[in-house]
């Protein structure tokens, strides 16, 4: 049964085995079955050749599309370079610096000022003379301390004789007391004889009651004497003692005010107070006569042998680097050889709102040379390093190929290929794609052909 439902016409194969069964078609739009004789064979034959002629006509069809493609397609003219620069692709170490600006600063500097209110007297250096320390540079005239050094050492001559005179009074005074406590003495070893005598006497009734009684006031009175005379040598003798010591005390103020006044004159002999180079003179300091006041300044001193560059570094960059870190420093235009000694701890804003910066200090090998503070200085500081970098030379290359584009040299033509860049240092690029150690690229600019693809090469520069 077939999926119509309909019986096919199919002969007995077993009952007749000599006769061919014909072809079977469906009809279309129809569920019946019928053989096809001579009329279907004439219609296949017909179907074939329009297939035949169909075919023909899409193959040319085909033919004039892809003729007229590559007829009309536009071709890339063809552009030679000459006068070029190559450059081969090579491996190397690339470090990345950064350049940082700065001044020469003395580490050592010395304000020389005026010990003594005067006149100036004697200017004794110059402006850029090497001086050394307690060198004589300057006499200051300081006449009021002359006139009150001359009346100190009068006072102290007055107050001397004044103490002299107290001490000799004194011994006048000892001595007298002493002749006075041997009368008194005296006078009462003599009451107390009497006195003893009496009162034998009334003992044997040779003397009467009130005889008695006046001597023995008599001996009372002459011991009160000798108290009271003992008592006025002590008194005395702790006046005296009080005054000596406030005569001594005078005497050393005078004499330490002398002392002062002294030294006050000798420091107007003004001296360095440091080695180095006299970078600068006050106006006032270089004219005689000029009237000085006191701790006014006369000169600048500072050390020019040992100098210290004050730079500063973006807040970013910090990280990257170390005390101790080897720098290379250009100090008018010569190359020195420096290490960074101080990372300032904060940051400061610059007045423009820029980068916050940190300060550093930078020690640098002069050798015997001297450099004047104030001088600008350009601070080369290592921040990173690539090992085994791909690299090419700076050029112009690197703009006109917009750092995408590189022409590579094979033979004698330059294909554009598309790179990778990488750091960027003053001298070298480093390509992270596009090109291998030993290519031949070129590294002059690109300008005249970026739009060509590849380009006939010449002779290089």
């Amino acid at each position: 049964m077939s999926q119509n439902g309909l019986q096919p016409i199919l002969p007995d194969r077993q009952s007749q085995p000599a006769k061919r069964s014909a072809p079977i078609v469906q009809s279309p739009g129809r569920n019946e079955v019928a053989p096809i004789g001579a009329t279907g064979r004439v219609r296949r034959a017909g179907s074939r050749r329009q297939a035949r002629i169909a075919l023909f006509v899409i193959l040319v069809i085909a033919a004039v599309l892809v003729g007229g493609y590559f007829l009309f397609i536009p071709r890339e003219a063809t552009q030679a370079v000459i006068d070029y620069s190559v450059s081969t692709v090579t491996v190397a170490t690339l470090q990345d610096t950064v350049e940082l600006s700065g001044m020469v600063s003395a580490r050592a500097e010395a304000t020389v000022t005026a010990p003594e209110s005067g006149t100036m007297g004697l200017l004794l250096v110059s402006e850029g003379d090497w001086v050394t320390a307690g060198q004589l540079v300057a006499i200051l005239e300081t006449e009021d301390l002359q006139d009150q050094l001359d009346s100190k050492q009068l006072q102290l001559q007055r107050e001397q004789r004044d103490f002299d005179r107290f001490l000799l009074q004194h011994e006048y005074d000892l001595r007298a007391f002493d002749r006075k406590r041997e009368n008194l003495v005296e006078a009462l070893a003599e009451a107390q004889d009497e006195l003893a005598d009496t009162k034998e006497l009334y003992d044997l009734g040779s003397a009467s009651l009130s005889e008695l009684e006046d001597w023995q006031d008599n001996a009372d009175a002459a011991q009160d004497a000798v108290d009271d005379h003992d008592a006025e040598v002590e008194e005395a003798l702790a006046i005296h003692e009080l005054t000596r010591s406030n005569y001594e005390d005078d005497l050393l103020t005078i004499r330490e005010d002398i002392a002062d006044l002294d030294e006050r004159i000798t420091d107007a002999r003004v001296t360095s107070t440091m080695t180095g180079r006299v970078i600068s003179i006050a106006d006032a300091a270089t004219t005689s006569g000029e009237r000085i006041q006191q701790y006014q300044t006369l000169m600048e001193i500072a050390d020019s042998r040992n100098p210290l560059i004050q730079s500063e570094i973006e807040e970013q960059y910090v990280g990257l680097i170390s005390v101790g870190q080897p720098v290379a420093v250009d100090i008018s235009g010569t190359r020195v050889a420096g290490a960074i000694e101080r990372i300032g701890l904060t940051a400061q804003s610059s007045s423009d709102g820029g980068t916050p910066t940190v300060e550093l200090d930078i020690a640098v090998d002069v050798g015997d040379a001297e450099i004047i503070s104030g001088t600008s200085t350009i601070v080369e500081v290592l921040i990173g390093e690539v090992v085994n970098a791909i690299v090419l030379p700076r050029g112009p290359y690197l703009t006109s190929g917009n750092r995408k584009y590189l022409y590579r040299i094979d033979g004698d033509v330059a294909t554009r290929i598309e790179a990778t860049y990488g750091t960027i240092t003053d001298n070298s690029v480093q390509i992270l794609t596009g090109v291998e150690p030993g290519d031949q690229i070129i590294t002059s600019s690109y300008t005249n052909f970026i739009d060509y693809q590849t380009v006939q090469t010449g002779d290089s520069e």
